[in-house]
């Protein structure tokens, strides 16, 4: 489903506890567009996720990391160009990437 909304600007996925590293890489391969991501509570979301951000996502402004899993600060040094990062400690919820396919 996400390849049906290429001009989406913004997305919330906090609480979707079984999202993984490959549903943040449908995201960033798909929704280029995408100005402001929110991956709180994804306890499943590694440092392989932020680096198909940083890659693929060159338009992303702010992206929210409350209550992650486990990601490692030097991988967050590859996000040093958007504007706004924000990370609280780990806990968290799980949907999944197969929700990625239906959104």
């Amino acid at each position: 489903m996400v390849h049906s909304l290429p001009n989406l600007t913004a997305l919330s996925l906090s609480g979707c506890s079984k999202i993984t590293d490959d549903g943040v890489e449908l995201v960033a391969e798909n929704l280029r567009k995408l100005r402001s991501l929110d991956l709180s509570w994804c306890p499943r979301i590694t440092d392989m996720a932020l680096e198909y951000i940083a890659c693929d996502l060159h338009k992303l402004e702010e992206l929210v990391l409350d209550r992650l899993g486990s990601t490692l600060f030097w991988d967050l040094c590859a996000l040093i160009l958007i504007k706004s990062v924000r990370i609280n400690q780990p806990t968290c919820s799980r949907y999944g990437d197969i929700f990625m396919i239906n959104i």
